[in-house]
């Protein structure tokens, strides 16, 4: 994408390739981006960890960070993230559980 750059790459001790997301010098210091990235790393690693899970299964995981009365405003950012990660052909939904591809 025109954010950052993924490349292929070998993780030694999980021995297996794997996807590396490199963020654009141009985007390195800009906080609310670095955040949203981050975020997104955590959902992609929630699904590859549980290969399959609810809505409510990865917004405790993934937002452990945030206060319970915020879940509703988290809540719509991981459905976010999720669509954006099916669009990209990196997860899909099957009714309610969503898996990693």
């Amino acid at each position: 994408g025109g954010m950052a750059s993924v490349y292929k790459a070998y993780h030694a001790a999980l021995d297996r390739y794997v996807a590396l997301k490199v963020l654009h010098l141009a985007f390195n210091e800009d906080s609310t981006f670095i955040s949203r990235f981050q975020r997104e790393a955590k959902v992609v690693a929630a699904l590859g960890t549980r290969h399959s899970a609810t809505l409510d299964e990865l917004l405790a995981q993934v937002y452990s960070d945030v206060p319970a009365d915020r879940h509703f405003l988290a809540r719509l950012s991981l459905e976010a993230h999720l669509i954006k990660l099916e669009r990209d052909g990196r997860a899909a939904r099957d009714g309610i559980v969503w898996h990693a591809r």
